[in-house]
């Protein structure tokens, strides 16, 4: 059985009135290799933020 890492569901993520990602669903599982590609450098910074705990959600749930 896999182990679950990270699970995000229906997240959206705003900078000022703009929203960067809206609908994003993640999961990760131990052991597994995942790749993600952005569309620009403030998706990736954004993202990044997000699972470092400097950004949160606008909307939707993490489950750790």
């Amino acid at each position: 059985m896999k182990r679950e890492l990270l699970n995000i569901e229906g997240g959206k993520i705003k900078k000022g009135n703009n929203v960067i990602f809206d609908d994003l669903s993640l999961e990760l599982f131990q052991g597994e290799i995942t790749g993600i590609v952005f569309d620009d450098i403030l998706e990736q910074k954004l993202f990044i933020d997000m699972l470092l705990g400097d950004v949160l959600l606008y909307s939707g749930k993490i489950f750790l």
